[in-house]
């Protein structure tokens, strides 16, 4: 009897190390660390002395979480060949480097993508894990101020959701002869290694016409196989294969259903294999709730032949599930077979279509070692969902079928075989001169459009807008409300490439002709408002940005329920906005209110959620919380590890973020490995002038002074400022960035009035601003500080230094490390000045604050206390 899975959360398999070291007492000394402080997250560790047995290990197992590290004792063209086939080897999550000495011979292992970083220090290397898999621990009482959105159930919720309108979808759709000929052969690619199968499937394909689909259905359970393992991996390219076969049999349940004429309740029975953490999980604590069924469920209306189904000598819980169908009530087609025709040992069978939902009535322990669960058809959903499932609905199925399901798959996530959808549609639309065939292929070269420039192809991308522009003038006047779509995608693109003036000028042609339409029309305003606002966000202009985000939130907040899932965007825009003006506060508020609603309406591996997390990261980093931004930034990462090749552009962003996150916490190697990873991903993407390469010039350049490599350093500013002072405003935040910069790099060469020089056009630029970070400023105060302090001008050093300081006291948390360093700063100043019992007083609160924001233990803290130690010793001889 054929039995049918429903779809499981994920649980993250515990990591296994396997640490590679020819030496026995360095790995039993570093690996007895790990697990003493990560037995909670670790399955185990697993030394091996060479890479030979590194390698039988991999091919022994077939089902771990393996990360992989690796030691400098071993040539580098082993360790080369070994990185190769960990890039290969899917059950590889991670590598790490962990060497006694930093060498440049290393520097090939940046082309590993899933190198996570090169460690001198067991310490910090057990950081990075903990990050990678886990919060780390953290004080209880500044717990509180992480992010603790419940993303499990929603996961759930999401993946019904789009599951239901994707089968609902390709049951609509028109298959050709070469459909059906790419569904026989996705199903031999399935069964590849199984002979009697393709055997089954060559039968299946040359008498598949003689038979019903429900006769092939009971016959073979290859459809159901397939489409099983198509849903709980989300193939869904295997799904539209197969596609027609799932139709015909739909169809089929269907029709049955429809002359049926059973009026009274009866119960179906199946049995079903399961893990005890599955049933836990999914079943035994959700009495009560809706369970969804993702196949076609073939069952028996006698108990016994659902219990002779599962074999004894398996491993799992069995499980009986009795369902409970009223045809009174239930919408849910299914089709109850008596003929035996159908099955030949005339057994009475019932087969439900895909996605029934039921409701968990009960749950208990049989006598026979089974468990019971009841369950009742119904055809209620769960409420909560009505928003999300309307509001997909809106978005993208609105057009033909193919379209429709490309729309669905980029809402879902799969840039990539949207596009493999929309070149399918593109074949069948008849180009003739009528309206409705010319409608379809300028709707239908938008959306590639759409979908190349998600991709980071913006090339592609305004090729094909300017396709649909073309398409369009032959039936549309100029002024239609779909012109304005495609001027208002164009501009977004410019905005893309760094091309600010034809962004703004395609987004001013889309807001003229948005501007004209009907006053009901609130959305399309709405999204010509956002798009202005980005794009002067990207040249610097953030109190317009601000303003303009600020239209499109009131016209939603007038316009749509309070739930709508298309106030996501509106937040994330006014966290990134708020971001850059320096309230962290308010910006968390507004990313923690677009997380909350892509968790409820995406899937769990949406590019769209990594950039989030990314943002969170980047809020905790800028407010000196190392360690919860790491971990959002290893969420972010392990998405973007899934998606990638659809949305390479969030990669380099989270690269750079991580390398940004490294600098600061001085862990140079990683910080340089990480921002070099960016530069690979924007080099294949952008023009060399492209202000991105300019962010990723100047992050690394920035690590190259911090190394004392100052030539290299200024000639990466150099490049930087050449790119950006081509793409943005002589007044833009990001150009007084690069002066402060080189200021920084001739105040260490000891220039000390080339440094202020540099430093005064940084200050010049923010002063004029009207939306100036005013952190920024502050970093420029602190700096022309340093500088009179280098030259004994104290009254000038401690004057700026109280600008600084009057800032950061204003926009940061009590225990920011950026105070401490300011406080000392103030500090040393004054005891170069002779001035002990002030400088005292600014040591013991710099002090303080670095003890409570990195704890007793740490370096830091004793670096902190052995200066505060000094100057008390000062004063005992001085006075």
């Amino acid at each position: 009897m054929v039995s049918s899975t429903n779809i499981q959360s994920y649980h993250i398999t515990k990591p296994v190390i396997l640490w590679l070291d020819s030496d026995a007492s360095h790995a039993e000394k570093h690996t007895k660390y790990l697990l003493d402080n990560n037995r909670d997250l670790i399955d185990s560790v697993r030394v091996h002395g060479n890479i030979g047995e590194c390698i039988d290990f991999f091919r022994s197992v077939t089902n771990a979480n393996i990360v992989l590290v690796i030691t400098s004792s071993f040539p580098s063209d082993k360790l080369r060949y070994l990185m190769k086939y960990a890039e290969e080897m899917i059950m590889i999550d991670s590598v790490f480097v962990f060497t006694d000495q930093l060498s440049e011979e290393q520097t090939y292992l940046n082309d590993c993508s899933k190198l996570h970083g090169i460690f001198v220090q067991i310490e910090h290397f057990s950081f990075a894990i903990r990050c990678r898999f886990d919060l780390p621990h953290v004080d209880s009482k500044s717990s509180n101020s992480i992010s603790s959105i419940d993303e499990s159930p929603a996961e759930l919720d999401s993946f019904n959701v789009y599951s239901k309108l994707f089968f609902d979808l390709i049951t609509q759709l028109s298959y050709d002869d070469t459909a059906r000929k790419e569904g026989f052969n996705a199903c031999r690619k399935f069964y590849t290694d199984d002979g009697k199968k393709l055997k089954d499937i060559n039968v299946f394909e040359e008498n598949y016409s003689r038979h019903s689909p429900m006769w092939w259905f009971i016959k073979q359970s290859i459809l159901n196989d397939v489409m099983r393992n198509a849903l709980v991996t989300q193939n869904w390219d295997m799904l539209i294969q197969t596609g027609m076969f799932i139709r015909d049999l739909h169809r089929e349940i269907k029709q049955i259903y429809s002359t049926a004429k059973q009026t009274s309740k009866f119960a179906v029975y199946f049995g079903q294999r399961m893990s005890s953490s599955d049933f836990e999980q999914s079943m035994k604590s959700r009495k009560g709730h809706l369970h969804v069924f993702h196949c076609f469920l073939l069952t028996s209306l006698d108990r016994q032949v659902a219990v002779r189904s599962l074999k004894s000598d398996h491993p799992h819980l069995r499980i009986i599930f009795e369902m409970e169908i009223d045809p009174c009530q239930s919408t849910i087609p299914y089709a109850y077979l008596n003929d035996s025709s159908y099955y030949s040992e005339g057994e009475n069978i019932v087969v439900l279509s895909s996605h029934s939902i039921f409701q968990i009535n009960d749950i208990t322990y049989d006598k026979d070692d089974l468990w019971k669960v009841k369950l009742i058809l119904t055809y209620h959903i769960n409420p909560r969902l009505k928003p999300m499932t309307d509001y997909i609905r809106d978005e993208c199925l609105h057009a033909t079928g193919w379209e429709s399901l490309a729309a669905l798959l980029h809402k879902m996530g799969r840039a990539d075989k949207a596009m493999d959808v929309l070149k399918k549609s593109e074949e069948v639309i008849v180009e003739t001169n009528d309206n409705t065939s010319m409608r379809m292929l300028a709707s239908n070269q938008n959306n590639m459009g759409f979908v190349n420039d998600s991709m980071g192809e913006y090339a592609t991308a305004l090729e094909n807008y300017e396709k649909a522009l073309k398409t369009q003038e032959a039936y549309l006047p100029p002024d239609h409300p779909c012109v304005a779509i495609i001027y208002n995608n164009i501009a977004m693109t410019y905005r893309s490439l760094g091309d600010y003036r034809n962004a703004l000028l395609y987004c001013n042609k889309a807001l003229t002709i948005r501007s004209n339409l009907p006053s009901t029309n609130h959305k399309e305003l709405a999204n010509s408002y956002s798009s202005l606002g980005m794009i002067y966000e990207s040249q610097g202009d953030y109190r317009n940005a601000l303003s303009y985000y600020e239209k499109t939130y009131e016209i939603q907040k007038s316009s749509l329920q309070s739930d709508d899932p298309s106030f996501a965007l509106s937040y994330n825009n006014l966290g990134a906005i708020n971001c850059l003006l320096g309230d962290y506060s308010k910006a968390l508020s507004y990313y923690e209110q677009t997380l909350r609603i892509q968790v409820a309406t995406l899937l769990s591996n949406h590019s769209s959620l990594a950039a989030t997390y990314s943002r969170i990261g980047h809020i905790y980093q800028l407010t000196g919380k190392f360690t919860y931004s790491l971990f959002y930034y290893e969420k972010a990462l392990k998405i973007q590890q899934k998606v990638h090749p659809t949305n390479p552009l969030l990669t380099a962003t989270i690269y750079n973020n991580i390398g940004l996150l490294y600098r600061l916490m001085e862990r140079y190697p990683n910080a340089q490995l990480y921002y070099r990873k960016a530069l690979r991903i924007e080099k294949k993407i952008f023009q060399s002038d492209h202000p991105s390469l300019g962010m990723t010039y100047n992050n690394l350049a920035y690590v190259h002074q911090c190394i004392g490599e100052y030539q290299t350093a200024v000639a990466l500013y150099e490049t930087t400022l050449k790119i950006w002072q081509t793409s943005y405003p002589s007044d833009h935040p990001l150009l007084a960035t690069i002066y402060n910069n080189l200021g920084t790099i001739q105040d260490s060469l000891r220039n000390h009035q080339e440094a202020l020089s540099q430093y005064q056009k940084a200050f010049e630029i923010l002063r004029k601003s009207s939306a100036t970070n005013p952190l920024n400023l502050a970093a420029i105060y602190n700096n022309m500080g340093e500088v009179y302090r280098s030259i004994g001008d104290y009254r000038n050093a401690m004057s700026h230094y109280r600008e600084t300081l009057s800032i950061e006291e204003k926009h940061l948390s009590p225990d920011h490390p950026s105070l401490a360093i300011t406080l000392s700063n103030m500090a040393t100043a004054l005891d170069k000045n002779k001035q002990i019992d002030e400088a005292l007083g600014y040591a013991e609160r710099a002090f303080d604050i670095v003890r409570r924001a990195f704890g007793p233990s740490h370096s830091e803290t004793a670096r902190y206390q052995k200066y505060l130690n000094e100057l008390q010793n000062k004063r005992v001889f001085s006075g």
